[in-house]
């Protein structure tokens, strides 16, 4: 049973399979085929909403033709939203290494297993010891420059999408996979709230969120066609780099 009281998917299934089987062998009992049919139906509508929801808190709606509601949605950002994230990013670039190391050392707070990825980072305990860390600086100052890119070019989807999608193509080859791209732009959004402050607004945020749902599906892409790639021509995995 899920949090929320509906059945998990696979729960439904077992439990599903389990009653068909009980109803097989208990035919012959006066009353047992009504109340297996009674407790079938139940299940069965569980198993639906159940496949409903968790569509909906995990956000990945079910894919059709076309393209998706995010991917639309960036790609008609009114000029309005694009003047808020412009406007906002000038006060965030004010503050460009300090947002960009607090939103690592955040990411490593909140999914420490994403220091794997950097060997220079993944046996620090002491989090404290990354702020003042030249290294994690660098990086910060490196994602942060892939952000300011993003944003000179949201008016210019073309580039944009070059520039997302090579970006996922080097993470293949840095072996980060895309389950932590979504991460960094969570922890981004923590971290310039306090340096907005009250210029941050409920769609302000809707507007970077957006951004950083497509940028991450871009670089998902360049992901899967790089690996794709590598598959293709061979390419051994100890060739490829394992830390960033």
């Amino acid at each position: 049973m899920t949090r929320s009281g509906v059945l998990d998917v696979t729960e439904s299934h077992s439990c599903l399979n389990v009653h068909v089987q009980r109803r097989k062998r208990l035919n012959h009992i006066p009353g047992a085929q009504t109340f297996l049919s009674v407790c079938l139906n139940y299940f069965l509508v569980n198993f639906a909403v159940a496949r409903t929801m968790g569509c909906a808190i995990s956000g990945l709606a079910p894919k059709t033709a076309g393209k998706s509601k995010t991917e639309d949605s960036v790609a008609h950002l009114s000029k309005e939203q694009i003047e808020m994230i412009k406007e906002s990013w000038k006060v965030i670039q004010e503050d460009i290494a300090k947002v960009g190391i607090i939103m690592f050392v955040r990411l490593f707070e909140t999914h420490p297993e994403c220091k794997d990825v950097f060997f220079l980072f993944r046996d620090v305990e002491d989090l404290d010891r990354l702020r003042t860390s030249r290294e994690l600086r660098s990086h910060g100052l490196r994602v942060m420059s892939f952000i300011e890119k993003s944003v000179a070019r949201l008016e210019q989807l073309e580039r944009l999408e070059v520039l997302a999608v090579e970006l996922g193509r080097s993470h293949y080859r840095y072996n980060a996979p895309p389950k932590y791209y979504s991460y960094v732009g969570a922890e981004f959004i923590c971290a310039v709230q306090p340096i907005l402050k009250e210029r941050w607004t409920p769609e302000l945020e809707e507007a970077w969120k957006t951004l950083f749902l497509y940028l991450t599906r871009l670089m998902n892409q360049g992901y899967q066609e790089e690996r794709n790639r590598h598959h293709q021509v061979g390419a051994s995995p100890n060739e490829r780099n394992t830390a960033l």
